[in-house]
C-alpha cells in the first residue's frame, strides 16, 4: 500500500516538473530566442546591404529581449521596408522551423522543442504594435491604411499554428509525460 502511494507521490512530482520544464522552455523561446533572432534578422539584411547600425538593446518584463536598431545607409523605399520587416520574417521562419524538427520527433524531447519553437512564434504576436516594424514597413511603400489588417492576418496566422501544435499533443498524449 504505502509503496503505491510513493508511486503516485513520484508521478505528481514528476507531471509537475514536466509542466514546469514545458514552460520554461516556452519561456526561453518567448523571452530570449524569439526577439533575439528578431534583431539578428534586422543586423543581417542590414549588414548584407553594406549599411552601418545602432543597435541598442534592451529588456522588457511583457516582451523580453527587445532593442532598437538604426540603420544609416541610402537604399530604396522597397529594401527599407524589407529591413523593417525582416525581424517578423526571420523570427517566423525560425519557429516554424523549429516546430517542424519538433513534429519529426516522437518522444517526450519533441514537446520541449515544440514548446520552445511556440514560444518563439508567440513572440512575434507580444511584439505586434500599432508603432512597430510592421507599421514603419507598409509606411514606407505607402501602404499605411493595410497596417491593421497586415498585423490581424499575421495574428490569426500564428494563432491558427499554435492552436494546430497544440491539438497535435493533445492527440500525441501531451500531459502524460
Amino acid at each position: 500500500m504505502l509503496e503505491t502511494i510513493d508511486r503516485i507521490k513520484d508521478s505528481k512530482k514528476s507531471r509537475k516538473f514536466y509542466l514546469v520544464s514545458l514552460t520554461a522552455f516556452f519561456g526561453l523561446g518567448y523571452f530570449l530566442f524569439g526577439p533575439a533572432i528578431h534583431e539578428v534578422s534586422h543586423t543581417i539584411l542590414g549588414w548584407v546591404l553594406n549599411c552601418r547600425q545602432i543597435f541598442t538593446p534592451g529588456l522588457n518584463i511583457y516582451t523580453g529581449f527587445r532593442g532598437t536598431l538604426e540603420i544609416e545607409c541610402t537604399m530604396n523605399q522597397y529594401l527599407l521596408s524589407l529591413i523593417y520587416l525582416s525581424g517578423y520574417l526571420g523570427t517566423l521562419t525560425a519557429s516554424l522551423i523549429v516546430l517542424r524538427i519538433s513534429s519529426i520527433y516522437s518522444s517526450v524531447n519533441e514537446k520541449y522543442i515544440s514548446s520552445f519553437g511556440l514560444g518563439m512564434l508567440v513572440s512575434i504576436v507580444s511584439s505586434i504594435t500599432l508603432r512597430g516594424d510592421i507599421a514603419n514597413g507598409l509606411e514606407v511603400l505607402g501602404l499605411e491604411r493595410y497596417i491593421g489588417l497586415v498585423q490581424m492576418m499575421l495574428i490569426l496566422f500564428i494563432l491558427i499554428v499554435a492552436l494546430l501544435e497544440v491539438e497535435r499533443h493533445f492527440e500525441s498524449g501531451l500531459f502524460q509525460g
